[in-house]
């Protein structure tokens, strides 16, 4: 109930320094302000150099606490208690979650317990909305922003937060039907903003896949968003 309330997500990412990260990331994972990848690209182009989105809840700690006190005016309430933080128990994610706990107690004065799961109890709760927040891995199934943004569209199956904003499903439309290519742009980075303005989510890093090929073989791509492997220009020199 409470995170339904649009200044209390704000005031909760708004407590959260993402700088405070940097020192503890492992070499695969690097701090990001998007919510689309920077390795997704569009007209043959990337999708983040090209367009401009800005984060209006970056790290702001008294802003966070006026957000705070006027979520919890609305909600009628003087704080708030028995807060969780679902984890995914791997990447070391556990650890990093420590430092959005001490953002959250040292600006407002509330106790997250972090919560860890294995990946089958974690998708499974995620699924079912049995959750308040979670520090989770947005992966898409293709290599478009399209992919990535449509996940938050109230028909999305996929979407777990259970947002819904006529706006932002428009704009996805938009951009789903234009032949502009700059409407269409115009329209991602739009959708992308809304996200982020309503802080249904807050980009903290992004991870980097690798790939190991065997002696003479090339060609072999990593969509970026979804990790799959694309052999359309695979050759092996035997």
């Amino acid at each position: 109930t409470a995170f339904a309330q649009k200044e209390i997500r704000q005031a909760f990412a708004q407590a959260v320094d993402p700088s405070a990260f940097a020192e503890l990331l492992p070499e695969n994972l690097s701090l990001s302000s998007r919510l689309v990848s920077p390795g997704v690209t569009l007209f043959s182009r990337s999708y983040t150099e090209s367009t401009t989105v800005e984060n209006p809840n970056s790290y702001n700690p008294s802003s966070a606490r006026s957000l705070f006190q006027q979520g919890l005016e609305v909600l009628g309430r003087s704080t708030l208690t028995d807060v969780e933080l679902l984890v995914p128990d791997e990447n070391n994610l556990p650890v990093l979650s420590s430092l959005l706990q001490q953002g959250w107690q040292q600006n407002l004065a509330v106790s997250v317990n972090v919560v860890t799961a294995d990946s089958d109890s974690f998708s499974s709760r995620l699924s079912q909305g049995d959750y308040q927040m979670a520090l989770v891995p947005l992966e898409a199934d293709a290599a478009t922003p399209n992919a990535v943004l449509s996940l938050f569209t109230s028909s999305s199956s996929s979407n777990i937060t259970g947002y819904a904003n006529a706006s932002f499903d428009q704009l996805l439309h938009t951009a789903g039907t234009s032949h502009d290519q700059q409407q269409i742009l115009d329209s991602y980075a739009q959708a992308e903003q809304v996200l982020l303005e309503d802080a249904v989510a807050l980009p903290l890093f992004t991870e980097t896949s690798y790939l190991v090929l065997g002696e003479g073989v090339s060609g072999v791509e990593i969509l970026p968003g979804s990790g799959s492997l694309s052999f359309r220009n695979a050759v092996a020199l035997r």
